[in-house]
């Protein structure tokens, strides 16, 4: 439930600020040119055409907030509906004129919300589509028909899982001798005592597990703080090396786009909570969580996926992603 009272919150706020996007009024020839081509390839369905047309302009105007609706409408109808939430809610961030982008954002979310909720509820789920908006100025602006799944980790939980660790993990090995101990003991089968060596293989296993949840826990909220605290050195440090950014073609095209937006002059308050845990093997984990982000008149609460390998120095974000 409290998903979609978050979704109803975020629908409310959206409302607020809703406008009629249009060309920029210092909007190159060629870009409008190249939107309205973008425009028509998405009423084709061809919305690979469409990313190859808009995403250069995206790069050299990340402030526009049309251009980023217009990238985020040829993602949507490529499946990829994580993305072009996380690319409106990057526009969103920066300004406050928001549109379409604003609708497009608020049919997104309450639709993922809606189906996660159905899961949850193992009732029949909503229609896997939502209609999504362009703002190109045509006379029938297309309207993208776009699959939604919902979000990972977003779902309604009725009971909090035992442990995150997953098959495989070593606490998820130890929970499962535990699970095993405990059947064979409820159909009234002995259960043989276990010996001090099993006992340490089991602890040794629940501790090393253990150990690295904390450790990712700090690692996510040291990333926050760097954030909020607007030090972009420390923020920079918890990605790895091999960080592979969804829309720049390396990490420091990635960096340089991000460094005036972690250090921008208007305070920033970066909080995340309901942090879920997924340990896929020894140096590599999924981490969920739940961030609120405040600045200037901006505030965004979303959920966001983060894929972390384990170095010679700690945990550190390889991918930033939506499955």
């Amino acid at each position: 439930m409290k998903n979609c009272r978050f979704s109803q919150v975020v629908v409310a706020s959206l409302l607020m600020g809703l406008a009629t996007l249009s060309f920029a009024a210092d909007a190159p020839a060629e870009m409008q040119r190249d939107r309205l081509r973008a425009a028509e390839a998405l009423k084709e369905k061809d919305p690979q055409r469409a990313v190859k047309l808009v995403e250069p302009w995206v790069k050299k105007r990340p402030d526009d907030i049309e251009l980023a609706n217009d990238y985020a409408l040829a993602l949507a109808q490529q499946g990829k509906l994580d993305q072009a939430r996380e690319v409106l809610e990057e526009a969103l961030s920066r300004n406050r004129e928001s549109g379409l982008a604003f609708q497009n954002l608020r049919e997104i979310l309450s639709q993922q919300a809606a189906i996660s909720y159905a899961k949850a509820m193992n009732r029949k789920p909503p229609s896997a589509q939502v209609a999504l908006k362009s703002g190109a100025s045509l006379k029938e602006p297309p309207v993208v028909v776009a699959q939604v799944e919902p979000r990972p980790g977003a779902s309604v939980e009725i009971a909090p899982p035992r442990s995150p660790a997953v098959n495989g993990s070593p606490e998820g090995r130890a929970n499962a001798a535990a699970d095993k101990a405990l059947k064979s003991s409820a159909k009234g089968a002995a259960v043989p005592s276990a010996t001090p060596e099993t006992s340490a293989k089991v602890a040794a296993a629940k501790s090393e597990g253990t150990s690295d949840e904390a450790a990712l826990s700090a690692a996510l909220r040291g990333w926050a703080d760097a954030w909020s605290e607007k030090d972009f050195k420390r923020y920079l440090a918890v990605y790895s090396e091999k960080f592979q950014p969804q829309q720049f073609p390396s990490r420091e095209a990635w960096a340089a786009y991000r460094k005036p937006r972690v250090t921008r002059p208007d305070p920033i308050s970066v909080k995340v909570s309901e942090i879920r845990i997924k340990l896929q093997s020894p140096d590599r984990a999924e981490v969920t969580f739940r961030q609120r982000y405040e600045a200037g008149g901006t505030k965004l609460n979303s959920v966001k996926t983060t894929l972390w390998v384990k170095e010679s120095d700690g945990w550190k974000i390889l991918r930033e992603e939506g499955r």
